[in-house]
């Protein structure tokens, strides 16, 4: 899920910016028509993931973006770009 203009997501992820990871759903706000904090994308997340509330890990580095996904009863974490190798730390913590 992604505030990204169109095109921009498979730039960024050639440019290494993006994993290459294979996705099974991706939300591009432009493609979609809202963004994040608005409630509606996380409705479209839930509806395109098959999951919801707790079942959900959502990891942002802006907190409006969490605490709408937190409305949501969804599991956030705020993700630090100063400090990304403690953020990645921390998330492998949890995941584990």
């Amino acid at each position: 899920m992604s505030n990204y203009y169109r095109d921009y997501f498979e730039e960024a992820t050639a440019q290494g910016f993006i994993p290459k990871i294979k996705f099974r759903e991706i939300i591009i706000s432009a493609e979609v028509g809202c963004k994040k904090p608005e409630e509606e994308i996380y409705k479209i997340a839930e509806d395109w993931s098959g999951f919801s509330g707790s079942e959900i890990f959502f990891i942002d580095d802006k907190k409006e973006n969490l605490f709408t996904a937190s409305k949501f009863g969804w599991q956030t974490f705020l993700f630090d770009y100063n400090n990304p190798e403690k953020s990645c730390k921390e998330i492998g913590k949890i995941l584990l």
